[in-house]
């Protein structure tokens, strides 16, 4: 007669059997009158339903809330197979089948595979070498399959370096690498934090759903790679001495995990984290290899970002410095330069630039007055109309700054913004009379913004111009004055209350309705 048996190798019934004989279905959940009652906060109070159908075993999920797992995937109805594994929340029970007496021995060597492998690796690698990317083949292993299996992993690695040394932006920077470990890995969810002092931050997640679901993270692993360089491999939190004790581990249904350090000269830098709730053994030593390879390869590629972050900020911040000169040089145009670069970047990305040309517009709109420093104060804040020679001494200020950025390395591509911001499309403009699409594309976006801003700033002969006029003017002088393109898409997204004003702009425009809301 054939039989078959349930047995608990893991939950909080682990070690009791459930023997399988005749017809009819049984249900298990943890409600009470449950023919196979398990009492576990994961399951349903009926979740499945076991039934012999001919000479199978058949299971049924019965809608549960957290799902039936056979082998680790999840399914609504499936024939058993002697030696398949149910998973239901913390619960795992080994199906076998057996005929008669015979004894229980796959049982058991089921039973104690599981104990086996809730074990935990924590080691130190400092190379390709040592982490088993290079790894001759073992005792009793095929030489050539070992090979195989080492030109994988240096295939991988790899291409992962190409992708992740080729990116310069630090935050795109972290997203490739997660998404370049999930790729490797059998990993459900990845994270990447970085240190800060003595503390640590998450700077990107990925988790099923775009974000949705279960977001804890077990800090206790964590901290063996930040605090001590370490990669660990967990294969069962949940029945590790050492981390089932963590809220995180529980809350969270962690399963495997792998944490390994981001590491730049044998300094952390931080570390990445991936783990699985719905497998056991999800991971093996040598994911945990790769991956502590990949961290290692990342920790370079993010120092390098991390510096050029610092030395492109340290840039702004001297720029910002000039602005500020410029504008306690200027009383009229008060904060002028933020508030182009501000609209000057909301145009081009609109006209959806390349983020390095919406990068050199950002900074061409905070520069296109630099050269101001160069025209005396008595002239600049003069309260009457000036003279002609005044007018062509305001008239160089392109020039002086083109000049004056001249001389700092790396920064041609703005330089053009701010020489010839005054041109105008029909090429009457200034200094050199350039029109259409001769005027640099940068020049012609950052020329709206200071129009606009023109237009709708306060000045002491005169209050800022309503919105519906300054709109009309851009339409007006479109493919005149203004690249009709650029000046089309501001109006554009003026019109449609999707243009946002900066903070510093004129309030009573706001409060006139005269500007819509954004």
């Amino acid at each position: 007669m054939i039989k078959a048996t349930l047995t608990v190798v893991r939950g909080p019934n682990r070690g009791a059997r459930y023997t399988l004989e005749g017809e009819g279905a049984r249900v298990l959940g943890r409600e009470q009158n449950c023919a196979i009652r398990i009492v576990d906060r994961g399951l349903s109070r009926q979740h499945l339903k076991l039934e012999r159908v001919g000479g199978q075993f058949v299971v049924t999920d019965l809608q549960s809330s957290n799902g039936t797992f056979v082998n680790g995937k999840q399914v609504q109805e499936h024939t058993l197979r002697d030696g398949d594994v149910i998973t239901v929340g913390e619960t795992e029970l080994a199906f076998s089948v057996r005929e008669g007496e015979k004894d229980s021995a796959l049982v058991d060597l089921v039973s104690d595979l599981f104990d086996a492998t809730t074990t935990q690796v924590k080691r130190r690698f400092a190379g390709a070498a040592e982490t088993g990317i290079l790894r001759p083949a073992g005792e009793g292993e095929d030489q050539a399959d070992a090979y195989r299996k080492a030109h994988e992993r240096l295939k991988v690695l790899y291409e992962v370096g190409n992708v992740i040394n080729a990116e310069g932006d630090l935050d795109h920077l972290f997203n490739l690498v997660i998404d370049a470990i999930l790729k490797v890995t059998r990993a459900e969810r990845g994270f990447i934090v970085m240190k800060e002092g003595s503390s640590y931050r998450p700077v990107v997640r990925r988790v099923p759903g775009g974000g949705k679901g279960r977001s804890s993270i077990s800090n206790t692993i964590l901290k063996e790679s930040l605090e001590n360089g370490l990669s660990v491999l967990s294969v069962d939190a949940m029945n590790d001495d050492r981390f089932k004790s963590g809220e995180s581990v529980i809350t969270g249904r962690v399963g495997s995990v792998m944490c390994v350090p981001v590491e730049f000269h044998d300094k952390v830098l931080g570390a990445i984290y991936v783990d699985s709730s719905l497998r056991r053994a999800a991971f093996t030593e040598e994911e945990l290899e790769l991956m502590t390879a990949v961290g290692k390869e990342a920790g370079g590629a993010i120092h390098r970002a991390q510096l050029v972050r610092d030395r492109d900020e340290l840039f702004l911040g001297c720029v910002k410095a000039l602005v500020t000169a410029i504008d306690a040089k200027d009383a009229y145009t008060h904060g002028h330069s933020e508030r182009v670069a501000y609209y000057s970047v909301q145009l081009a990305e609109a006209m959806e630039l390349p983020a390095p040309e919406v990068e050199k517009v950002r900074l061409s709109a905070l520069l296109h007055d630099i050269g101001k420093i160069g025209v005396p104060e008595r002239i600049l804040n003069k309260p009457g109309r000036l003279t002609e020679q005044e007018y062509k001494v305001i008239m160089r200020h392109p020039c002086i700054g083109a000049e004056m950025l001249a001389h700092i390395r790396n920064i041609e591509g703005i330089i053009g913004g701010v020489k010839h911001h005054h041109e105008k499309w029909d090429g009457t403009g200034f200094p050199d009379g350039l029109a259409g699409e001769g005027i640099p594309l940068i020049a012609r976006v950052v020329a709206v913004a200071d129009a606009f801003d023109a237009m709708t700033s306060h000045r002491s002969y005169r209050r800022g111009l309503p919105m519906e006029l300054v709109l009309e003017e851009f339409k007006r002088y479109a493919g005149r004055q203004f690249d009709a393109r650029c000046a089309g898409v501001l109006v554009e997204l003026a019109s449609t209350g999707r243009f946002k004003m900066h903070e510093s702009a004129s309030v009573d425009l706001f409060d006139r309705g005269q500007i819509p809301a954004s």
